[in-house]
């Protein structure tokens, strides 16, 4: 190691750390001072999270590329990010219902996630170095295990000073208290130990690299296979509405298929010398991106048969667009390993085209192209217009408070046609939507409910098994008012034969136990249910906690169809050390 190369290692340990305390400094006024002085709350957003990205593409460019270079394009980076951000939030009155919505955030994300490394590489080699797939796949990595190495000493080095100020404090001492209780202090410790161990970090980066990370990665792919194969082999014997019960499976589909697509990144890696050479490593690569069709296809078909039960939403936008690039990426894929010849440098070009379509993406998501309210609030609109859903099953509190200006201008134009089906019923929901703050007091001002009130209709809708049964009067007002809205909200989700979406089964479980006991099944959606057991005593029923089953000796997931298994005597009494109910192949006890 040379005296210049000392020096140089020094002068980029003392700015990273200066850039990192700046950070910290920065992020401390952004919290502290700045909303004293900034009171437009647009402009507070937008001059925030230009800041925050502006530090985080320096730090991560730094090193690779010269503080002097990275500073200009960091910042023209992050303005643009924040200016398509600031653009995006007059979709909404207010700031905080854009910032509340969620789904936005996404955009800024993969903006920085993915464009730091074309930036990087392009300050590097030139305009062309975005082609340069080699150098993307080491510049994106190298930053996120030199991040992770920073975090990981950023804590350790806190650690560090509150065992130093526990043992200082033994003889009296509480010098390091002090000084951190000084409110800039911890985020200028926190920056500055931030950036000088990045700059360690790139200075070691023959050690500090991600090569041990990627070959602990692709010894994952062996054990992904055989389970993705025997789960899509099961799909194709039961059926897709055994699997995909609700909305959060497909968001599972959607994760298990960005990892496999992440598998498959890292085994082909940045070129043919490093990418797998094994005979049976590359047969499991290719296999993993054959099978990313059909496990794409499935979060396809999940999301399509929400949109085309229940319309678009905003969230249903965001996880259809995710889902059109797995399914990109499954197409791709597959096609790939399907073809003879060089998969793995297929896979690098196809890796670079789809980055650059995400990022597109990304950035249009925050324009007016890919308004994901408008696009729910016209899908909702004609739902209701055209009479294919009915005026308490459609989301007029939503349109009214939760879209933005494109749900209320849905609001305005129901308000304004005439001659759809139930206007009446709609233009008054739409008047209590607009009343109301929440949602809770939407629901109790569309039905005019007290919680006795909700008792009531719960004990007017629930059917009774077995025949005969009948509950104590106010029996049903013991219950909270949260398990009300529930019970109630699951009996109007009725069944094709009209019959509702609940059932009330008593059972006696453990015939030790005071009171009645049974079990409450409720529908949670098209094919899933919730259970719950209950107890009836002198203040009227209580829960008493979840289902077990005990065959499988596990948390039971229940398909809807048990409550009409319940209703039609589908079920029997057997005891389990003590009695449990036996149906849909089950044997259910409450777990309290």
């Amino acid at each position: 190691m040379t005296d210049r190369q000392n020096t140089d290692w020094t002068r980029t340990r003392i700015a990273m750390t200066l850039v990192g305390m700046a950070g910290g400094a920065a992020l401390y006024a952004l919290i502290d001072i700045l909303p004293e002085l900034v009171r437009n709350e647009r402009i507070l957003m937008f001059i925030s999270i230009v800041i925050v990205g502006f530090f985080q593409v320096l730090l991560a460019m730094t090193g690779p590329v010269s503080l002097a270079r990275a500073a200009l394009p960091s910042l023209g980076w992050a303005t643009g990010v924040g200016g398509l951000f600031l653009w995006a939030s007059f979709r909404f009155d207010k700031l905080d219902d854009f910032v509340d919505s969620g789904h936005p955030i996404a955009a800024p994300m993969m903006l920085y996630l993915v464009g730091t490394p074309f930036l990087t590489v392009i300050l590097i080699d030139g305009p062309r170095g975005w082609r340069d797939y080699a150098a993307l796949f080491q510049t994106a990595w190298t930053v996120l295990v030199r991040f992770a190495a920073a975090g990981l000493f950023t804590g350790l080095v806190w650690g560090v000073l509150f065992l130093s100020n526990a043992l200082l404090e033994l003889v009296g001492i509480d010098l390091i208290e002090r000084i951190l209780e000084l409110d800039p202090v911890p985020f200028l410790i926190t920056g500055g130990v931030f950036g000088l161990a990045l700059a360690v970090a790139h200075e070691w980066r023959d050690y500090v690299s991600p090569h041990l990370l990627l070959r602990l990665l692709r010894l994952l792919v062996p054990l992904v296979v055989p389970v993705l194969a025997l789960f899509l082999i099961a799909v194709l014997l039961s059926g897709m509405n055994e699997v995909l019960f609700l909305f959060s499976e497909t968001a599972m589909l959607l994760s298990v298929a960005i990892g496999a697509i992440t598998l498959v990144t890292v085994s082909v890696d940045r070129d043919e010398a490093h990418q797998v050479q094994a005979r049976l490593m590359r047969g499991a690569v290719r296999a993993l991106a054959v099978m990313l069709l059909p496990l794409a296809a499935l979060a396809v078909w999940g999301i399509a048969q929400r949109v085309m039960q229940y319309g678009w939403t905003p969230d249903r936008v965001l996880a259809g667009l995710c889902a059109g690039m797995v399914a990109l990426y499954g197409v791709a894929y597959s096609a790939s390993a399907l073809w003879r010849g060089d998969f793995g440098g297929r896979i690098r070009a196809i890796n670079i085209r789809l980055a650059l379509l995400s990022l597109a993406l990304a950035a249009l998501w925050l324009t007016p192209v890919l308004n994901a309210e408008r696009i729910s609030a016209g899908s909702q609109l004609a739902r209701i217009v055209e009479g294919r859903v009915s005026p308490d099953a459609a989301p007029i509190w939503e349109l009214a408070k939760r879209w933005g200006q494109p749900g209320r201008a849905a609001i305005y134009e129901l308000r304004q046609r005439e001659g759809y089906p139930q206007r009446e019923e709609v233009v008054k929901l739409a008047d209590a939507a607009e009343a109301a703050d929440t949602r809770s007091d939407f629901i109790d001002t569309e039905n005019g409910e007290t919680p006795k009130d909700r008792a009531e209709k719960l004990a007017a809708l629930l059917p009774l098994r077995p025949e005969g049964t009948e509950l104590p009067a106010k029996a049903l007002e013991g219950l909270s008012d949260w398990h009300l809205r529930e019970a109630l909200d699951a009996c109007r989700r009725s069944f094709d034969d009209g019959r509702p979406g609940c059932v009330y089964l008593e059972v006696t479980f453990n015939p030790a136990r005071q009171g009645r006991q049974g079990v409450l099944v409720l529908r949670q959606s098209d094919n899933r249910a919730s259970a719950w057991g209950t107890l009836i005593g002198d203040s009227g029923m209580e829960r008493t906690g979840e289902l077990m089953d005990l065959a499988q000796d596990r948390w039971p997931r229940l398909d809807a169809s048990i409550i009409t298994q319940i209703m039609e005597g589908a079920y029997s009494i057997a005891p389990a050390g003590l009695n449990a109910l036996n149906v849909g192949g089950m044997s259910l006890f409450p777990d309290n």
